[in-house]
């Protein structure tokens, strides 16, 4: 299997970044996302992790995720940590 060159850039909707392939990176339109930035550059980005991990993160933070249970949707846990950030 071929592998896929992405990058990461940055992203109103994603804190940590949005990663695209590499292909479809313009830099008249993107602005590469730089490793200093983010809280843990070796932590992956939220859209990147499983929903246990959204979970374990929230835990290790000691976030307050309103409205989450058993059920609740990938989306929905990344929003709900996103609410809890901020300040």
């Amino acid at each position: 299997m071929a592998k896929i060159n992405t990058v990461r850039i940055k992203s109103d909707a994603f804190e940590d970044g949005l990663v695209i392939n590499e292909s479809e990176y313009d830099p008249e339109v993107h602005e590469l996302f730089e490793a200093e930035e983010a809280e843990d550059p070796d932590r992956p980005s939220f859209d990147e992790m499983t929903v246990a991990q959204l979970r374990a993160y929230a835990e290790e933070k000691e976030l307050v995720l309103e409205g989450i249970n058993a059920a609740s949707s990938k989306a929905s846990v990344i929003s709900a940590i996103k609410k809890a950030l901020e300040p």
